[in-house]
């Protein structure tokens, strides 16, 4: 998966250690779970098919044998990245470095594709689920919707509250949001999804949808 924002920006990370000179170069010097992103390393005299990357934010997967490897970080937060030389039956470590992986942007919540607007009754029921589109990357799909709850306003009274698992409308809750009518609000809250990298449901935004015939 790779970003479409990618930052056309080139990171070099030199170290030298056991009296060799180390260089990292990123293709993004921004890095987020499940995105993956190139990384080159070049040091003095070694071979690339000598070379041993390890990282504890993630997977390194080696591309072909010209010191390229691609990272994608599996977890937000704080990791290492170590860089070791196979030589003569042993493993030399020759660089050690802190990397940092950044949480995911804002992630909307939408309800028949708008996150706050008018929809028709019939369009309210032909769509029916609450969806959280990927945002910010080059890539399609979804994320998981764990939970939200549904007020209804009518007037300036809210007239049902219910709770609902999943992003699809749950057929018990469908029945009763039967009785919506023209110029009634719908307000989605505590809206709760599963974005990469986080082990807790982040809560998304309020979606307000009022009922237009």
């Amino acid at each position: 998966m790779k970003n479409s924002a990618l930052i056309l920006f080139i990171f070099h990370f030199f170290v030298q250690l056991n009296g060799q000179n180390i260089k990292i170069d990123f293709n993004n010097h921004v890095l987020y779970p499940g995105i993956d992103i190139t990384i080159t390393v070049v040091g003095d005299g070694i071979e690339c098919d000598h070379l041993y990357l390890k990282t504890d934010i993630g997977v390194i997967i080696p591309e072909n044998n010209d010191c390229r490897y691609r990272i994608i970080p599996k977890n937000v937060g704080e990791g290492n990245l170590q860089v070791y030389e196979t030589k003569n039956n042993d493993t030399i470590l020759l660089m050690k470095r802190k990397i940092l992986v950044y949480p995911w942007q804002e992630q909307p919540a939408l309800f028949a594709n708008v996150m706050s607007g008018e929809i028709t009754r019939g369009d309210f029921f032909k769509h029916a689920a609450v969806i959280s589109r990927i945002t910010g990357f080059d890539i399609p799909g979804t994320h998981e919707i764990v939970s939200y709850e549904i007020k209804l306003i009518r007037g300036k009274e809210m007239i049902m509250q219910l709770k609902n698992m999943g992003g699809p409308l749950e057929p018990d809750n469908l029945v009763k949001l039967e009785i919506i009518k023209n110029n009634d609000e719908v307000f989605f809250e505590k809206v709760l999804a599963k974005i990469p990298g986080e082990d807790i449901p982040r809560e998304l935004n309020i979606i307000k949808i009022r009922i237009v015939n």
